[in-house]
């Protein structure tokens, strides 16, 4: 991760949907899934590895309820996050 400050707009000019999934693990990656984004004419994929580290992070921002801490050991345990 690099420490290039984040240009707000473009962020949001560039806002990604869900356009498909695919369920793993295949021989290049390890993530149970992997969704597959569109942004504009870019297509992107975030693994669910990915995803979780987000929601860990928007709970600790406070942009979502607490989550109960029985699950995220569940997450931290199966899925080797965090």
């Amino acid at each position: 991760m690099t420490n290039t400050p984040l240009d707000h707009d473009a962020i949001l000019k560039a806002r990604a949907t869900l356009s498909g999934h695919s369920e793993g693990p295949c021989d290049t990656c390890a993530s149970p899934l992997v969704f597959a984004l569109q942004a504009g004419e870019h297509q992107i994929s975030l693994d669910l590895i990915t995803l979780l580290r987000c929601l860990k992070l928007a709970e600790r921002e406070q942009a979502v309820p607490v989550i109960d801490s029985e699950w995220w050991n569940i997450i931290a345990r199966d899925y080797k996050v965090f």
